[in-house]
């Protein structure tokens, strides 16, 4: 079979190279305001929230977190969001969740908000906005079918950033005890020989890990 425009012996070593550098990085940044501190009879929520009308933070992004604080070495009990949101009535919809700290605090003057937010047992509201963005895509690949069979040949690339920004609520204070945020960013590649072989930066799972890992030492005060 003829490799249009790309050599067999040059996918072979954008291949071999790929494989050794297809990887990528993660900055955490936090800003402490406040002090915390967590019984085992407290409870947070992570929730996500939409600033930016052009995307909105995944639920799959969120779980993510939420597994990874439960399932910590000293894990920390969360209440699934899709739970906490149709318990508080509809004060949390996308619509009428409280937007900063001090909306926060004007609810809470409200019996009826401070009563149901008690008899959810959180003690933190986290709040978390970012999504992933793909760009700087490149391909050079080629695909044919003969008689004898068919197959691509080539590699697409491309670079993935993840950019989340969380916020933390202390529910007993009605303060803003601090704010973490994650930049993750990777390079992704499809080499084909014959069949593509993807080689995906794992950029939003790993920007997931590391805040988990952080909100959880965060919230227990470490």
């Amino acid at each position: 079979m003829k490799i249009a425009s790309v050599g067999f012996k040059t996918i072979l070593l954008i291949a071999a190279a790929v494989i050794l550098n297809s990887c990528s990085s993660t900055t955490i940044d936090e800003y402490r305001q406040g002090e915390t501190s967590i019984s085992f009879d407290d409870k947070i929520v992570v929730l996500g929230r939409r600033v930016d009308p052009n995307y909105l933070t995944s639920h799959e992004f969120i779980n993510c977190i939420r597994e990874g604080i439960e399932n910590n070495e000293v894990p920390i009990s969360v209440v699934n969001q899709k739970e906490f949101v149709k318990n508080m009535g509809g004060y949390f919809s996308a619509r009428h969740a409280p937007s900063s700290i001090s909306s926060f605090r004007e609810r809470m003057d409200n019996p009826h908000f401070e009563t149901l937010i008690e008899k959810s047992g959180v003690r933190y509201i986290v709040w978390v906005d970012g999504t992933t963005i793909k760009s700087d895509q490149k391909a050079n690949m080629s695909c044919s079918i003969t008689p004898g069979g068919g197959g691509c040949f080539g590699f697409m690339t491309w670079e993935d950033t993840s950019d989340f920004q969380t916020e933390v609520w202390d529910v007993n204070s009605r303060s803003l005890v601090g704010s973490i945020s994650t930049d993750a960013n990777g390079q992704s590649y499809v080499p084909a020989l014959v069949v593509p072989l993807p080689l995906l930066a794992r950029v939003e799972s790993n920007a997931c890990e590391r805040l988990a890992i952080q909100l959880n030492n965060f919230i227990r005060g470490g």
